[in-house]
């Protein structure tokens, strides 16, 4: 994977973790708990695709920086 796409997918996985926990703060979501007992499944969807994107991101960019060398 090149460098340029592990920092693109580093910078769209902080994008999708944000709007994940802006989604778990909305008035909607916020009231979800309340019936489940827990977040949203759209919630936890956003966050843990954040979190594998970030993984995937940082693994690339340290394999690209192995092979420049």
């Amino acid at each position: 994977m090149g460098k340029r796409i592990s920092v693109g997918v580093l910078a769209a996985s902080v994008i999708v973790i944000i709007i994940g926990f802006a989604m778990s703060k909305s008035v909607k979501i916020a009231a979800y708990p309340y019936y489940s007992g827990g977040l949203s499944g759209w919630t936890i969807v956003m966050l843990l695709i954040g979190v594998v994107g970030i993984i995937v991101g940082v693994i690339g960019l340290i394999r690209s920086s192995k092979e420049e060398e």
